[in-house]
């Protein structure tokens, strides 16, 4: 895996006290992390140009802009140096995931949201 650019050339991170940095889509070693996403559309003048950025980005799917709706890949993921297991940001349960422009959702692979899914429909369930 190759190092990380230099700290003025990296967006920061995706949340204050993640430890790690950002690497190439190609670089990253996982499946899902952070991600920032360049949309690369060929719009009416010129490209697109959108930028985003996902709590729930894949190496191996796209996720669709909300300006053009072009299907783009991760331009870097999050590398996490931390020893805990999982960092978490204190935002993700106020941002819903974006279903409708998740590849993965449309081919019913995704796992964002899971544990939440998971436990409401536990919660529906009387016992």
């Amino acid at each position: 895996m190759s190092g990380p650019e230099p700290a003025d050339a990296q967006p920061p991170p995706p949340f204050e006290g993640i430890d790690g940095y950002w690497v190439a889509r190609d670089d990253f070693r996982g499946l899902k992390s952070f991600g920032v996403y360049k949309c690369k559309a060929a719009a009416e003048e010129g490209e697109c140009g959108n930028k985003w950025s996902s709590a729930h980005a894949t190496k191996n799917y796209r996720q669709g802009c909300r300006k053009c709706e072009a299907l783009s890949q991760p331009w870097l993921m999050w590398h996490n140096t931390s020893s805990k297991a999982r960092d978490t940001n204190p935002n993700d349960k106020k941002i819903p995931h974006d279903r409708k422009r998740c590849e993965a959702c449309a081919l019913g692979v995704c796992t964002a949201g899971d544990a939440d899914d998971l436990a409401t429909a536990l919660d529906r369930l009387s016992f």
